[in-house]
């Protein structure tokens, strides 16, 4: 069998209740009084009782108040009412005026972040290119240094040879003199 689920009547009802003894009808309160329901549900029919009783202005205290108070109540009522709903539209604009600030400042720290990651993509291609430019280097230096050492065992081996030359001419010079 399935549950039956809270009805405007039960709110309204439960919401009566609470302003007879003095509390404001809140989802939490309506839920407590009642002791079931969702507050989804619970807050969709406040909203229409809320809607309702300020349209058709009806006084819940009428039967135990006398009849000369009733106005003095209701233009209370509708004081309290207007205050509530000014001070409720200063909080949502504080809010959305805060909503926008957040939404800026995030906006900024996109931009911050797009600027250092693309910071970090030009600095990876830098690093990639110095240790392709050292690769480079080190392959050069290494050529470099084989041909150093040819080029040095050459000149050993010249030196040599020159010295030979040099022995054998002076050994000449002096044969013919």
């Amino acid at each position: 069998m399935a549950r039956i689920g809270v009805t405007l009547e039960d709110v309204s009802d439960a919401a009566a209740r609470l302003l007879l003894d003095g509390k404001s009808p809140t989802v939490a309160l309506v839920r407590e009084y009642l002791g079931t329901g969702s507050n989804t549900t619970i807050s969709r029919h406040l909203k229409s009782w809320r809607a309702n009783n300020h349209k058709r202005s009806k006084n819940l205290l009428s039967d135990k108040m006398p009849e000369k108070l009733i106005p003095t109540f209701e233009s209370l009522w509708n004081t309290a009412l207007s205050e509530a709903e000014t001070s409720f539209r200063e909080r949502q604009e504080e809010w959305q005026k805060s909503q926008q600030a957040l939404q800026s400042m995030t906006d900024d720290f996109e931009t911050e972040l797009n600027f250092a990651l693309k910071a970090n993509d030009d600095l990876k291609q830098e690093v990639d290119q110095l240790r392709r430019l050292r690769k480079q280097g080190s392959a050069e230096l290494a050529n470099l240094s084989a041909e150093y050492e040819e080029l040095k065992s050459d000149y050993r081996q010249y030196k040599l040879a020159m010295t030979k030359k040099i022995k054998a001419l002076k050994a000449e010079i002096e044969r013919l003199k």
